[in-house]
């Protein structure tokens, strides 16, 4: 499926996640498996649990959080969202 700016993204039903610091640590409860999400990784997180958004609100809210180019934070954001759907920590929906 195309990543575009409005395709919603949600929190997977399937996983756990915790606080540490700036970071965050997300169980994959199917899997078995723990990742780590940095300090931008972590903000977008929680974003993301407080409900389904667009990945164009979370683009706005990296741009202007971070002072980074539209076109950077896009390529980067898909990265992420991309990895963490393939590890089965978000749902992306058209």
């Amino acid at each position: 499926m195309q990543i575009e700016p409005e395709t919603v993204v949600r929190v997977s039903p399937e996983q756990i996640s915790c606080d540490v610091g700036e970071e965050a640590v997300l169980l994959q409860l199917q899997r078995g498996q723990y990742y780590g999400l940095n300090k931008i990784g972590a903000q977008i997180w929680k974003l993301l649990q407080k409900g389904p958004t667009s990945v164009a609100a979370l683009q706005k809210d990296l741009c202007e959080r971070y002072e980074v180019e539209s076109a950077e934070a896009a390529r980067d954001l898909e990265a992420l969202l991309r990895g963490m759907e393939e590890a089965g920590l978000i749902e992306i929906a058209k």
